[in-house]
């Protein structure tokens, strides 16, 4: 009886040791409760309950991202509990990643290892097969031996080179197969090794404590991480009733730690990485005018339509955004304002994992439907078919941001484009790909020229026929586009002059013509350019 009463003492005073043991030095469950991404940066939260019974404890705060600047860490504490001592500091990570890292470089040594084995079979075949060619030589229909004249030593060479050439081919294929398992690796290595996928950012904090409670009380811990972005991506579903938007987030983080089922906020900006408020830098307002195409540019009048001013693919926007992330730490940039640019905040209810490794993760947002007007846009030119656009005058109340935007109609991907945003009060326009149903052309009907001896001026007149023919069954509105010629700086001795049909409009800064039409079901229509160029008669003109 005695001994199970020792027993019993021994094990509570065990207990009470190990609790107060951690109570005074250590805790590392710190889950992340809630993330904040910016399109530059993430402010990551992370909270605990802690017993506050002593008059110092020490926190270990591990899982955190690497690279962080102290000065963005934040810590909410009960009353009477006051921050001692904070740092920060990088150890191994004791996780399923760089236990992957680890067994990558195994895998990488063991199959360099194979591929020289490999290497060292096809060195001895390839020896063998110049042996056997240096005691061959074949003449006419029969075989010459430099050592015996046996026909079946000949039989044997003959079957054993062609062993050894399909022996050879089989070691190739052998090694490109270890090449490329051996390259894989590496890509997945390097990806581990630069999100630091074996190391793992720790908090020590130690605090003093006035006031002692009873029950566990929640601390939260927060900080800035420069290892995440997100960005918008679309998709445009349209039909002829209505047009619907789906909106998605591209988020990627790569701290190395996974967000799994976190409450995520998404907010467009930049977060403020310094306690003072920072200066406003210049707020300049300009218009901007499209550039002038030249004729053989062949994107004239559709890459300006609605694209940015700088052509971005899906690709380079990725790099983009990494390099503008990659700095290190989070910070506003004095000579940069975003006073002009709306704040908006998206709450998502999703229970996905967005992992740490910097793979991009696609999740919804929400859904919505645009009140636009379906307009053609024609240009004969360049291609037989219309374009479908969408004219959206009011979008302000849809949180709109740039991004690409996929099109999608009657169940097929059309394309994609860069949803660019105007300003309020200018026409949001969406391109929505060619429609084969609306068709148009362009011919040079006629083109004469003469000249006089008087003058000594030289006329050519050209008249050029556009039309466009309506298939569908509904009525559409259509632009009907096309490219005139201007004389450059240095030629002021060449004179050009634009005669229309009826509905024309001449763009005199870009030299667009254009032409507003409204065609019935099954309805064809064709208007006219005339263009006349009059330049010295001893000259020879060119580009018309």
């Amino acid at each position: 009886m005695k001994f199970t009463h020792l027993l019993l003492f021994v094990s509570v005073f065990f207990s009470t040791f190990l609790c107060a043991l951690g109570q005074n030095e250590e805790i590392e469950v710190w889950p992340i409760s809630s993330v904040e991404v910016h399109q530059a940066g993430a402010l990551i939260e992370h909270s605990s309950l802690v017993l506050l019974r002593e008059n110092k404890i020490k926190l270990v705060i591990p899982g955190i991202s690497h690279g962080v600047d102290l000065s963005t860490i934040q810590i909410d504490l009960p009353e009477g509990v006051s921050i001692s001592k904070i740092d920060y500091e990088e150890r191994e990570k004791p996780n399923s990643r760089s236990l992957e890292l680890s067994g990558i470089k195994d895998s990488i040594y063991l199959q360099t290892v194979s591929r020289k084995m490999h290497e060292a079979i096809k060195q001895t075949l390839v020896s063998e097969q110049k042996f056997l060619e240096a005691n061959r030589s074949i003449g006419s229909d029969n075989e010459v031996l430099l050592v015996d004249d046996v026909a079946e030593m000949a039989d044997f060479l003959r079957v054993r080179n062609k062993e050894i050439a399909l022996d050879i081919l089989e070691t190739e294929l052998d090694i490109d197969k270890v090449n490329l398992i051996i390259r894989k690796l590496t890509n997945r290595k390097l990806n581990l090794e630069r999100i630091q996928a074996d190391k793992e950012g720790v908090v020590n904090v130690v605090l003093n404590i006035a006031k002692t409670y009873v029950r566990p009380q929640e601390i939260k811990f927060r900080y800035l991480s420069p290892s995440a972005f997100w960005s918008t991506d679309y998709e445009v579903i349209f039909n002829s009733k209505q047009i619907q938007v789906k909106r998605y987030a591209l988020i990627s983080q790569a701290s190395g730690s996974d967000w799994s089922s976190v409450p995520i906020t998404l907010i467009s900006g930049k977060p403020s990485g310094t306690l003072s408020p920072i200066n406003f830098g210049d707020w300049v307002l300009s218009t901007l005018k499209p550039n002038k195409t030249s004729r053989n540019d062949k994107s004239y009048g559709v890459v300006s339509y609605n694209m940015p001013l700088i052509a971005k693919d899906s690709d380079d926007t990725e790099v983009a955004v990494m390099e503008d992330f990659d700095s290190g730490s989070i910070s506003e940039s004095e000579e940069v304002s975003f006073a002009g640019s709306s704040r908006y905040i998206f709450d998502l209810e999703t229970s996905a994992t967005i992992t740490g490794d910097g793979e991009l993760e696609k999740i919804v947002i929400d859904e919505f439907e645009l009140d636009g007007e379906v307009r053609y846009y024609a240009v004969p030119a360049l291609k037989s078919e219309a374009y479908t656009t969408v004219r959206v005058a009011d979008f302000s109340g849809h949180k709109l941001m740039n991004g690409y935007a996929q099109v999608i109609s009657n169940n097929s991907y059309l394309g994609k484009f860069y949803l660019d945003i105007p300003s309020v009060g200018d026409t949001l326009i969406m391109p929505l790909g060619p429609n084969p149903y609306v068709r148009c052309s362009r011919e040079l009907s006629e083109e004469t020229s003469t000249s006089s001896i008087l003058s000594g001026k030289r006329q050519v007149v050209s008249n050029w026929k556009l039309s466009v023919e309506n298939f569908l069954s509904d009525s559409i509105s259509i632009d009907l586009v096309d490219l005139v010629p201007r004389v450059s700086a240095r030629n002021l001795d060449v004179d050009v002059s634009i005669s229309l049909s009826e509905g024309g409009r001449l763009d005199e800064i870009n030299n667009l013509v254009t032409f507003a039409l409204e065609l019935g079901p099954q309805e064809r229509r064709e208007v006219t350019i005339t263009i006349t160029v009059v330049y010295p008669r001893n000259s020879i003109l060119y580009g018309l």
